[in-house]
């Protein structure tokens, strides 16, 4: 594939105050940080892919003074609409 898209966010249930963060990887290797998320954000975004053999998407709670269960400043971050743009088929 040589295009991921995809909206970025923190879910709904993410709580006031808290925040979260995306990170995508192509063979281990990061190819995209987002910026801090915060409730009521949506960030679009595209990247250009070299055809990895393997992808990875990771989320973080950023939330200040972290969280150890589930409570009221929790972040989910969560991707809207993710897609791949692959060619070959």
């Amino acid at each position: 594939c040589k295009t991921f898209k995809a909206v970025l966010g923190v879910a709904d249930i993410s709580g006031d105050g808290s925040s979260g963060s995306i990170t995508l990887t192509a063979d281990d290797t990061q190819i995209y940080a987002s910026p801090t998320l915060t409730p009521g954000m949506s960030v679009p975004v595209t990247v250009d892919l070299a055809e990895p053999y393997r992808f990875g998407i990771q989320l973080f709670d950023t939330t200040p003074g972290g969280t150890t269960g589930r409570d009221d400043v929790e972040s989910w971050p969560v991707l809207g609409e993710p897609a791949f743009l692959c060619t070959g088929v």
